[in-house]
């Protein structure tokens, strides 16, 4: 994981995706991105099945099987919520990844 500090740029600037208000008014902000995995079925079988031929040694296993894509990732959806909208309400990670991808759809649509 990358783990360096970065500058936000003011074209990268978004409104709090919660209530809708800035979220510049607090000394911080919060930037969520929230990625979707779809899990590779096929390669979980031949692991589990080599990881079964050779004795249940998952290392020993993991150098014979051919695949190694886990999950299908889905590209990122940023979302944006200030200060008081993180801390003080209880949000829904699977509402807020629908408003991101809701409001990347509107974006791509005016483009």
């Amino acid at each position: 994981m990358n783990q360096k500090r970065r500058t936000l740029d003011i074209k990268e600037a978004e409104m709090c995706m919660s209530c809708g208000d800035t979220p510049f008014k607090d000394i911080d902000l919060y930037i969520i991105e929230i990625s979707q995995g779809i899990i590779n079925q096929r390669t979980l079988r031949e692991f589990g099945g080599m990881t079964m031929l050779v004795g249940g040694h998952p290392a020993l296993a993991d150098m014979f099987v051919a695949r190694r894509n886990i999950a299908n990732l889905m590209p990122a959806v940023r979302v944006t919520l200030c200060h008081k909208c993180f801390l003080m309400e209880d949000h829904s990670l699977a509402a807020l990844w629908e408003k991101g991808i809701a409001k990347q759809k509107e974006e791509s649509e005016k483009a």
